[in-house]
């Protein structure tokens, strides 16, 4: 069964659980394996506010497969 990705966005991350927001809904979240093994560093990981992609499971524990877009460098 091939899995529907929605575009979300990170409301709320705490010790690895996210919880994201589609249509105005709330849910809980984490990232996908393949996520994690493809991750550099510590910045690869969503955090509030970001754009992802992610299976919302019919309801139960969304699956965040990939960040949206790419986050802009805050430093100067």
């Amino acid at each position: 069964m091939k899995e529907t990705l929605l575009c979300c966005r990170i409301t709320a991350q705490e010790k690895g659980l996210y919880r994201l927001c589609h249509d105005g809904v709330e849910q809980a979240a984490q990232v996908s394996g393949k996520f994690q093994y493809e991750a550099l560093g510590p910045s690869d990981y969503p955090t509030v506010g970001d754009e992802v992609l992610a299976d919302l499971n019919g309801g139960g524990q969304a699956v965040i497969q990939d960040r949206k877009s790419t986050r802009l460098n805050s430093s100067h």
